[in-house]
């Protein structure tokens, strides 16, 4: 009963908190992200000449990805490959992290709304939390991906010399998947940690990241597979068809996460705990003059 009263508090602070707008702001910065990843990924490939290991990228972008987004992202990966130019890793770079700590920027501005706290951090500290979270946070969601792809053969490369084969054919969906969801755990906590400008209770941090995670997962798998079977984007909307689906797709993935934060500030108002500022704000003199009287 306790469950049912907190999802149904979520689900009315999310709508109260304009969760659907923030939303939809972040898939704008997540969408304008991708090029960059994309450009960095295929810079990557190409000057350390692994482009065979693309082949693997795509299978498993087709995989857990809508096939639409999936093949967008595979055709232009490969078209970067296609072009191998110097500067491409460090051009990459730079795209990435600032559009990466745009995207961080508006997810906090998200978070704080998510908390119901204002923003008093000066913008210098704003900016360097974003740009930590895009290293900390981007190395961990980058380790996962790199599960996902390359998770069999590393696992097999490990378990070679020591003749695990049967073992390791039963393992390995176990370990991968385990390995990926900790880093995936890991990558969302450092975000609910430092994004928002709050001082939080760690109770029921943990249970907010897996509830972001569930929800993400779920509502992913269940449009990938309206895309994948019912949807005709590509009739309605033509070459736009894709760009509209990755964009919702990314919708999809900021509604997780500010919807796991607005379950966590529920939580934290339920046991009676109120977020507070973080560094607080700076007490005026009248106000400590209204405090002695």
């Amino acid at each position: 009963m306790r469950w049912a009263r907190l999802l149904r508090s979520t689900v009315q602070a999310a709508v109260t908190d304009d969760l659907m707008d923030w939303s939809a702001a972040l898939s704008y910065y997540f969408l304008f992200a991708l090029f960059p990843t994309i450009l960095m990924v295929a810079a990557l490939l190409g000057t350390l000449h692994l482009q065979g290991l693309t082949d693997n990228l795509v299978v498993a972008l087709t995989r857990h990805l809508p096939w639409q987004t999936a093949t967008f992202v595979s055709e232009e990966l490969h078209k970067l490959l296609e072009h191998n130019v110097p500067g491409l890793v460090s051009l990459g770079l730079i795209l990435l992290l600032y559009s990466a700590s745009q995207a961080f920027t508006g997810l906090m501005a998200a978070l704080n709304a998510a908390y119901e706290v204002p923003e008093t951090r000066p913008y210098w500290r704003r900016m360097m939390i974003a740009f930590g979270l895009t290293f900390s946070a981007g190395l961990f969601i980058a380790l996962a991906l790199a599960l996902l792809v390359f998770g069999e053969r590393i696992l097999d490369i490990i378990a070679g010399p020591i003749h695990m084969g049967y073992i390791l054919a039963v393992l390995v969906p176990i370990i991968r998947w385990a390995a990926t969801l900790a880093l995936m755990v890991l990558a969302v906590r450092l975000v609910y940690r430092f994004a928002p400008n709050t001082r939080r209770d760690p109770s029921g941090a943990y249970a907010a990241v897996l509830f972001a995670l569930t929800v993400w997962i779920l509502a992913s798998a269940g449009f990938a597979f309206y895309i994948n079977h019912f949807s005709q984007y590509a009739a309605v909307y033509g070459s736009l068809g894709t760009v509209i689906a990755l964009m919702l797709w990314f919708y999809i993935f900021a509604l997780s996460l500010l919807l796991g934060a607005e379950l966590h500030n529920e939580w934290l108002k339920q046991l009676g705990i109120k977020c507070e500022v973080s560094p607080p704000p700076p007490v005026k003199p009248e106000d400590e003059e209204k405090t002695a009287a």
